[in-house]
């Protein structure tokens, strides 16, 4: 199942992933965490060992965890969940990308083949979650439960 978040009374802001990643829908330490297409608000590069220069960067789930400690607020950008035991398989042999991305209003599409999720935040107006692992998505609905079927989702323009 995979979901789109527009309006939310829980998160503070859209894609705030120190609110989005509370509720134990997911385990962050059985995964490696792709991060890309990023243009996001407040954070001290300083305090993070990456390069947010880079089209996109590989994180140990420490190194995620410190991220989603803070208010980072993602405007822009992927984030996918990787099987710490499991090679990273781009779709189309390219890093996830959000913005100018239309397959990302349907539904399925992750676009790294072997995510059990991705989240996408698209211009600080939705959060998109996606899932190849239902337990895991339905795990994130009872936790986002203002959470829309994306296949339901009327987009407005």
């Amino acid at each position: 199942m995979n979901w789109i978040i527009e309006s939310t009374e829980r998160l503070k802001f859209h894609t705030n992933l120190n609110e989005l990643f509370k509720g134990d829908w997911i385990d962050i330490y059985k995964y490696n965490w792709i991060v890309s297409d990023l243009d996001f608000y407040y954070i001290d590069p300083e305090d993070f060992s990456v390069n947010f220069e880079d089209d996109y960067f590989i994180l140990t789930p420490d190194q995620f965890q410190k991220i989603v400690d803070t208010d980072f607020q993602l405007i822009w950008g992927v984030i996918c969940a990787i099987p710490i035991n499991e090679t990273i398989n781009f779709k189309d042999n390219l890093p996830p990308f959000a913005d100018g991305n239309s397959e990302l209003w349907k539904n399925g599409n992750l676009q790294v083949k072997n995510a059990v999720a991705e989240i996408i935040a698209w211009d600080s107006s939705y959060t998109f979650a996606k899932f190849s692992d239902k337990d895991i998505s339905d795990k994130f609905k009872a936790v986002n439960k203002e959470a829309i079927a994306l296949e339901k989702y009327k987009f407005h323009l």
